[in-house]
């Protein structure tokens, strides 16, 4: 469980205050099972994870009431995966309130989005890449 936790300052620039929970820079992350309820990130890139790497997977977990400018998960890699997951009443200024994410062949599958809002691009989930796969998701206000 990740609760009102913040990350203001990093060790350097490319850190600098992304990740309001985890921050993680390295390839084949797992996040599983995990509760995410309103975490910040001062850049505001990825208010509850940021992550820089390939082959990252998040299965069941959950996301709620995070305010970010870019995504309340943000991916910066190919081949990530979002599995069997929440994302509710997150909001974005600039895009991906639920999931920002650059990189390639990357899915999200058996996932639920409710209630979340962006100000200019995609209010659930932002993408930069190819090979996008979205399954047996759900969006709702």
């Amino acid at each position: 469980t990740f609760c009102y936790n913040s990350a203001i300052h990093g060790q350097n620039i490319l850190m600098e205050g992304k990740g309001g929970a985890i921050y993680i820079q390295g390839n084949k992350s797992s996040i599983v099972a995990c509760y995410f309820d309103d975490n910040f990130a001062h850049s505001g890139n990825g208010s509850a994870v940021y992550i820089l790497g390939i082959n990252s997977t998040f299965n069941k977990c959950e996301f709620y009431n995070h305010d970010s400018s870019r995504g309340t998960v943000f991916i910066h890699g190919s081949f990530a995966s979002v599995l069997n997951s929440i994302f509710k009443a997150n909001t974005a200024s600039r895009g991906g309130a639920g999931i920002y994410s650059i990189g390639n062949y990357s899915i999200v599958s058996n996932s639920t989005f409710e209630n979340n809002n962006a100000s200019i691009h995609g209010g659930a989930i932002h993408t930069h890449g190819d090979y996008i796969k979205i399954l047996n998701s759900t969006f709702k206000i």
